[in-house]
């Protein structure tokens, strides 16, 4: 048993450039975590499709969180580490991973959203009502990636047409089991989770391997501010416009790079504090 440190990362906006989608930027800084044998954990409102896109890419091979803390996924080769959680009745297998579900389902979710939407004289918009063309010129992804995108499990992002109701779209959540939070393009309804619930679990699934855990985060928004809450280095990275998103956090450290700059920037942080 011995320290281990393990990084948790959003997607977009931090190790994805916020326009383009490029890792370009952030490999260095992976390459980096890579050499340390230090696991890179994304923790992002993408789906699951898109996250195993984009692990694909960058040869990640670490468990992942995906849509504001709907989930926990973990690789087999992971999943042997945690005792404490082959013993949860609750966990499902999804294509060879372990997933440990935290949120609403999708059906729950997009039922509450049809009501919304009635009671809000559709003044939202969200991705399960879009079709792929459209998700595809909002974000501009290719379609491919927009197809993934729209395939959600445990979160619905929404387009709010009056940013005025949203105290009171956030009231009709609570009144049937959910909450609205906002995130980097959209706002999202999703069940009583966020990034913050599914980090702490994961380290808590950590602990239970290694005698120490240092986890460490690198974000960039408003929804990463959970996260940020339950490890012992957060990391922030500047917005496109050159601006820090408003974080409620005094240990915060503000890194003077832009996304995936400066989450390689935040990585060369860590290593000169490991």
């Amino acid at each position: 048993m011995n320290k281990k440190f393990v990084v948790f990362t959003d997607l977009d906006g931090t190790l994805l450039d916020y326009y383009t989608y490029s890792y370009e930027a952030s490999r260095e800084g992976i390459e980096l975590l890579k050499s340390h044998d230090i696991p890179l954990i994304f923790c992002t409102s993408k789906s699951y499709a898109e996250v195993i896109y984009f692990r694909e890419k960058t040869g990640n091979n670490s468990p992942f969180i995906v849509e504001n803390g709907g989930a926990i996924y973990l690789p087999p080769e992971q999943f042997e580490q945690f005792n404490r959680l082959k013993q949860l009745e609750r966990l499902e297998h999804v294509d060879g991973y372990s997933a440990l579900e935290l949120g609403a389902s999708y059906d729950r979710i997009r039922q509450v959203f049809k009501e919304m939407k009635r009671e809000f004289k559709d003044m939202l918009t969200g991705f399960g009502d879009m079709t792929v063309e459209e998700v595809s010129r909002y974000l501009n992804l290719e379609p491919s990636l927009a197809a993934m995108a729209k395939v959600r499990r445990h979160d619905e992002p929404f387009i709010l047409k009056d940013p005025s109701l949203l105290e009171r779209v956030k009231q009709f959540s609570q009144q049937n089991g959910l909450k609205v939070y906002p995130g980097t393009r959209f706002y999202h309804l999703m069940g009583n989770t966020d990034k913050g619930v599914a980090v702490k679990e994961l380290v808590s699934l950590y602990r239970t391997v290694y005698a120490e855990i240092i986890a460490a985060a690198v974000g960039e928004g408003k929804n990463d501010e959970p996260m940020f809450r339950q490890v012992d280095m957060p990391y922030l990275v500047k917005k496109p416009d050159n601006t820090f998103t408003d974080v409620a956090l005094d240990r915060i450290v503000k890194i003077d790079g832009i996304g995936p700059y400066g989450f390689t920037l935040a990585v060369k942080a860590l290593l000169a504090e490991a």
